[in-house]
């Protein structure tokens, strides 16, 4: 149950004090991925406060892709909140412990310098710890871009190797390559598209880990398009057609596959950046992206066609990609994964979402 308590002398808006609350609960578990949230009516009258307070609350997380709203569904909370909370929320302990140790170094006399080598010493010592550590597989540790067919991938996975147990951050295409490349992460989920070859992945492996042998399986081919309201009201078809006055954009985070191929269609079009208004709003998800269209803050965004039928959307086909997982050639993990890719199970519960081509599911691309 949600349950918020305002602070007369925060010097935070009332709303963005709610947001807070919200965030904070899905962080410590108190609120899970399914929980529904109480109508905006109803938490206003809990809250004895304006109802477009509460509209501004609840539009920030659907921003983030932390809540979802669906139409005589009500508001809950989105699968991937909880993990990506609870990181932000380690993140910015971590945050407060470091300033504490800071303050008190300087105040006992050390150097900023010898502050920050010592950080770095044992920065480095700890890293390899951790990288030991992701080397024994316990647990195995997924970085890269989110999906729909991914979270049944993994779901599979666990019911059908007893003891298999995953943790995934959904950090974008890039961040999930260099992660692995550091050792940092078992595997990654990848959808880069090199513009020179037209193909997925390939070069972006080759050139952050040239000298590993890596295993690249195809997970999906799925559908990336315009993901615009019912009816299309703006009449989106092209690149071209973002540059209207009228129209606002949702764009992805840096290092998002998806707004790598926003920055293509841009460049064929012979488009910047700036001609796009809204491209400097980011959503970190393909969920924040049907929120914002929703909910009337953007016209149009890049997403998958998964995400534009869960959310009751329309969608304008741009381009099947390829979406591939990525690991070393010698990780046990992959003939789990090919094992399961390959079963009835998978591909029907795949196909169920829409906008997936599984021609290629389980192929093996090695470099």
């Amino acid at each position: 149950m949600l349950k918020i308590k305002l602070a007369d002398g925060d010097p935070q808006p009332l709303y963005k004090q709610i947001a807070f609350a919200i965030r904070d609960q899905i962080a410590r578990g108190d609120l899970r991925p399914g929980d529904s949230l109480p109508t905006v009516r109803d938490l206003a009258r809990q809250l004895a406060i304006n109802p477009n307070t509460v509209v501004r609350a609840y539009n920030i997380l659907n921003g983030d892709g932390v809540i979802e709203a669906h139409s005589r569904q009500g508001t809950r909370v989105t699968g991937a909140a909880s993990q990506e909370l609870m990181q932000a929320s380690r993140q910015a302990e971590l945050r407060l412990m470091a300033s504490r140790f800071i303050g008190e170094s300087l105040a006992r006399g050390f150097t900023p310098a010898e502050v920050e080598a010592a950080f770095l010493a044992q920065g480095s010592a700890w890293q390899d710890k951790y990288k030991a550590r992701v080397g024994q597989g316990a647990q195995w540790i997924g970085l890269g871009s989110h999906d729909l067919c991914l979270e049944v991938l993994l779901s599979q996975c666990q019911q059908t190797f007893s003891g298999l147990s995953f943790s995934f951050g959904a950090v974008g295409s890039v961040a999930g390559l260099i992660a692995l490349s550091r050792g940092e992460a078992h595997f990654a989920t990848s959808h880069m598209l090199d513009p020179k070859t037209g193909d997925y992945n390939l070069s972006f492996v080759k050139g952050l880990m040239p000298n590993r042998q890596i295993s690249l399986i195809t997970l999906a081919f799925r559908a990336q398009g315009f993901i615009v309201a019912k009816g299309n009201p703006h009449g989106i078809r092209s690149a071209q057609d973002l540059t209207r006055h009228r129209v606002r954009l949702i764009n992805r985070q840096v290092g998002a596959g998806t707004r790598a191929l926003l920055d293509h269609l841009l460049g064929q079009a012979e488009l910047k950046s700036a001609d796009v208004r809204g491209y400097a709003s980011e959503a970190r998800t393909h969920f924040g992206v049907t929120a914002a269209i929703q909910e009337g803050r953007a016209d149009v965004g890049i997403g998958i066609e998964a995400a534009a039928r869960a959310a009751g959307l329309d969608f304008v086909p741009i381009t099947h990609e390829r979406y591939e997982l990525v690991l070393p050639a010698d990780s046990s993990l992959r003939d789990n994964v090919q094992r399961v890719v390959k079963t009835t199970a998978f591909t029907q519960a795949v196909r169920a979402l829409g906008g997936y081509d599984l021609s290629e599911t389980g192929r093996v691309r090695n470099v």
